[in-house]
């Protein structure tokens, strides 16, 4: 899949505001993207945006094919995905196990609108 897709949040959103919605961002190899003499400045971003939002106490996981085979087979969301399209669509992001984003890893922004947050941090 070579079509990055996002998808609309609103509808996600809890209807109590106390519930934090579970960010799940399923990768082929998660990395920092800082090993060796390539960095790759996107998964850099990622790691610091996931630190942050966890700093925030969003829950939100990141999950490695290659570490954690077993979160893949787990929820039927992902189960279907890597059944029907395969590691080459991964990152698959997911928000309370409805898919939100996939091919293409979110950014800080989306993040924190996915975990409700986005309104908190801009006051």
């Amino acid at each position: 899949m070579s079509e990055t897709a996002w998808f609309g949040i609103e509808s996600l959103r809890k209807s109590r505001e106390t519930d934090m919605p579970a960010i799940r961002i399923y990768e082929a190899h998660a990395d920092t993207g800082a090993a060796g003499p390539d960095t790759d400045q996107t998964l850099m971003d990622l790691a610091d945006n996931v630190r942050h939002l966890q700093s925030l106490g969003a829950d939100i996981v990141r999950h490695d094919l290659a570490r954690e085979p077993a979160a893949f087979t787990q929820g039927e969301i992902v189960r279907m995905f890597m059944q029907h399209i395969g590691s080459k669509g991964l990152p698959l992001t997911t928000v309370d196990g409805i898919t939100v984003g996939t091919g293409t890893y979110p950014n800080r922004q989306q993040l924190l609108t996915f975990a409700g947050l986005d309104k908190a941090t801009q006051e």
